[in-house]
């Protein structure tokens, strides 16, 4: 089957780096992207288009999870049922 992508927000980078860096991500980490305020405005784009690909795991900070399109264009992936948000 197609693998969902995950999408993790966390209220502030502090919290997102202390469970990057957790022993929960351990096997997770060469596959994890991370999303904070310190992304360039150039690289935004791309990681939000990377976030939504299927088998993704991106980790992001609550700021983004406002005000933000995240566009998914996998028809399978949305076949599956579409991106995980916690």
């Amino acid at each position: 089957g197609v693998l969902r992508a995950v999408m993790v927000f966390f209220d502030s980078s502090k919290t997102l780096l202390r469970f990057y860096d957790s022993e929960h991500m351990s096997g997770l980490k060469g596959i994890t992207r991370t999303i904070t305020e310190e992304i360039s405005p150039a690289d935004k784009d791309g990681a939000f288009l990377q976030a939504t690909a299927s088998g993704a795991v991106t980790l992001l900070i609550r700021d983004f999870g406002r005000g933000t399109d995240f566009k998914c264009f996998d028809s399978k992936l949305i076949d599956s049922g579409g991106v995980h948000v916690m």
